[in-house]
C-alpha cells in the first residue's frame, strides 16, 4: 500500500497514475472531484513488481511526477 497526503488550494479534479520508467501506463485511479483542503489517499500497489515507477498526480491542468520505489 502507498499512502499519500496532499493539499488542494482550490476545488479540482484529481487523478493518480502509475507509469513504468519507460512511460508505459501501469495503474490509473479514476478522476475524482474534490473541494479545497487536505486529503489522504491509499493506493493498492500489492500487484506491482518490485521496481521503480513514476507516480503522476494531476489536479485540473497541473501535474506532479514523483519516482516511487516498490520493494
Amino acid at each position: 500500500m502507498m499512502n499519500l497526503e496532499y493539499e488542494l488550494k482550490e476545488d479540482a479534479k484529481v487523478s493518480f497514475e502509475l507509469y513504468s520508467l519507460d512511460g508505459m501506463p501501469v495503474k490509473k485511479i479514476a478522476v475524482k472531484s474534490k473541494t479545497k483542503g487536505i486529503y489522504y489517499e491509499t493506493l493498492d500497489c500489492s500487484s506491482l513488481y518490485p521496481k521503480n515507477y513514476v507516480l503522476r498526480i494531476t489536479a485540473n491542468n497541473l501535474f506532479v511526477n514523483e519516482i516511487i520505489i516498490k520493494k
